[in-house]
């Protein structure tokens, strides 16, 4: 039987806690329905969640759902292996809260097809109030125990050669490859699983690009949701998993560790002054638990509330 799916792409939309908001993504990126079709994984589901998607369901080509919150590493291999088993060729990682033109999809889709090292390649990240490049990737300095952020105008025009740190955001890849390495690492649930997806990859002689010629939009100020319990998480799994991830990528891991440290202490100090001690708290709990070695979904993570 003939691959219907081959030269398509399947991109995978995670919602939670967003309904509106994925909807609103879908509603105005119209993507190309002859190269994309997408995926509402709808983690954390409930009947209201279930009821949403049911009366959108033109919106969208698959779904599939979790009543446990699963994070974002594991909804996206639950993506991408459903993307391997009905044949796609490509797979397009995005954020409900990103902003995308659908010619910027269809321009990624384009490049990243000519280019057949590519593994993974993400557009540039622009701020969504100001319009400003607020990421271009990063890379590895040459002693591999630090990482450097790079500017637009230092990223190399040879698409094949680029071997760089790609922010989760907007990843746009090839199933195959993105297998081969075994997909997102779960047990970092959220956070620094695209970086760590990226350095196996390029271990593997894959290519991660940033695409110039693309764009996607991105709230990058997180300052309004310092009140929130919902920034708990957000410290924790922040802190613990780079601790874990420059664990797994070199045996030198002092240096990026002790200055991982002083920064959360710094962290740490603000957030005692404001008052936030429960973010404070999660703070040094990230710490100690990267350091032990502990993984998975924090005991201490916030249910869904409505």
């Amino acid at each position: 039987m003939k691959n219907t799916n081959q030269g398509r792409c399947l991109i995978i939309i995670i919602n939670w806690q967003q309904c509106q908001l994925t909807k609103k993504l879908l509603e105005n990126s119209r993507f190309n329905p002859e190269i994309f079709d997408i995926l509402i994984f709808d983690n954390e589901s409930n009947k209201i969640t279930r009821a949403f998607f049911t009366d959108n369901k033109h919106l969208f080509t698959h779904y599939r759902c979790s009543p446990e919150n699963l994070g974002f590493a594991s909804p996206c291999n639950i993506g991408l292996n459903f993307a391997h088993e009905k044949g796609y060729e490509f797979i397009f990682f995005l954020n409900n809260d990103a902003i995308i033109k659908n010619n910027e999809a269809e321009r990624l889709f384009k490049i990243v097809q000519q280019n057949k090292k590519i593994a993974l390649a993400s557009p540039l990240i622009k701020d969504v109030e100001t319009g400003n490049i607020s990421f271009s990737g990063a890379r590895f300095n040459n002693k591999k125990n630090i990482i450097n952020h790079i500017k637009s105008d230092e990223i190399k025009n040879d698409l094949e050669s680029h071997r760089y740190l790609l922010y989760g955001t907007a990843l746009f890849g090839r199933v195959l490859p993105l297998k081969e390495v075994g997909g997102f690492y779960e047990p970092f649930f959220a956070y620094w699983e695209d970086f760590l997806l990226c350095n196996d990859l390029m271990t593997s002689g894959y290519a991660c690009s940033i695409i110039k010629e693309a764009s996607v939009f991105h709230k990058n100020d997180r300052s309004d949701e310092i009140d929130t319990s919902r920034s708990q998480y957000y410290y924790y799994y922040l802190i613990r998993n780079e601790v874990v991830f420059w664990r797994k990528v070199t045996t030198r891991s002092i240096k990026p560790i002790y200055w991982l440290v002083r920064r959360s202490v710094c962290t740490f100090i603000s957030l005692i002054k404001r008052s936030r001690y429960s973010q404070a708290k999660a703070v040094i709990i990230g710490l100690l638990d990267g350091f032990i070695g502990k993984s998975g979904k924090w005991k201490h993570h916030i249910q869904k509330s409505y």
